[in-house]
């Protein structure tokens, strides 16, 4: 994993087709391999009670050293390596699992409406690259959406302004909204809604647009229980 990018799935693949088994003859299961991955026992340390933050060095032997552990772990961090042609999705590799720390993923699904045509859905999910167990469950896309506008609001014009890619769209918005409004050149512009100036991005921008304009936001983004989570601020995409 650490020197060839292979995930815990392509070793378990390996293990299942030389016939790996555990001392009691079983095949090894993908969530055990990952857990053996994730277990720092394997480079001479360990937390006792688990989850308290106390670490030992233990009196044994290390079967791996703390560098390689370390090397794998930012292994684990990465999602899988997407196969030429897979589509890509507006937010992919900017969400982290809240619940195990992997990466997350999106898929598509259309489903067939009455009068024959097709609506499509796209829903995000943890790559389970750390936790083949992941109970998280799975966001739409408009959920996502109406979360990061939320978040959004945080963010000055300043600090969009500074986003080279988004002065463009910055400034189309200030037209569009001083038309709607009324207002003519010579006459003093109102504020701007982030709000608004978020949805407008986020639903009608390109996806360079909308992953700059979420850079803004200058912190990891994690999903948990369809909640997006930002630093210590939390927002319900209900």
């Amino acid at each position: 994993m650490a020197k060839d990018g292979l995930s815990g799935r392509d070793i378990y693949n390996w293990m299942s087709e030389i016939g790996f088994t555990t001392r009691s003859g079983k095949l090894m299961t993908l969530s055990s391999i990952y857990r053996m991955l994730n277990n720092p026992y394997y480079c001479g340390v360990f937390e006792f009670p688990t989850g308290s933050g106390q670490w030992y060095k233990g009196s044994y032997e290390p079967l791996v050293s703390k560098e390689l552990f370390n090397a794998v772990q930012k292994q684990l961090e990465v999602a899988p390596k997407s196969k030429p042609g897979t589509k890509v999705f507006d937010y992919t590799k900017m969400l982290i699992c809240g619940r195990c720390g992997s990466g997350v993923t999106a898929q598509e699904k259309f489903k067939k409406r009455k009068d024959g045509t097709s609506k499509r859905y796209v829903y995000y999910h943890c790559t389970q690259s750390r936790d083949f167990d992941c109970p998280e469950p799975y966001i739409r896309e408009e959920a996502l959406t109406e979360a990061f506008i939320d978040l959004l609001e945080m963010v000055t014009v300043e600090e969009i302004e500074s986003k080279e890619g988004l002065k463009g769209e910055l400034d189309r918005f200030r037209r569009l909204s001083s038309a709607v409004l009324g207002y003519n050149d010579s006459e003093d512009h109102p504020e701007i809604s982030l709000h608004n100036f978020a949805k407008y991005v986020l639903t009608e921008g390109t996806r360079r647009e909308k992953r700059e304009l979420l850079t803004c936001l200058n912190s990891a983004i994690h999903l948990q229980d369809k909640q997006v989570h930002l630093t210590s601020t939390t927002i319900s995409s209900h």
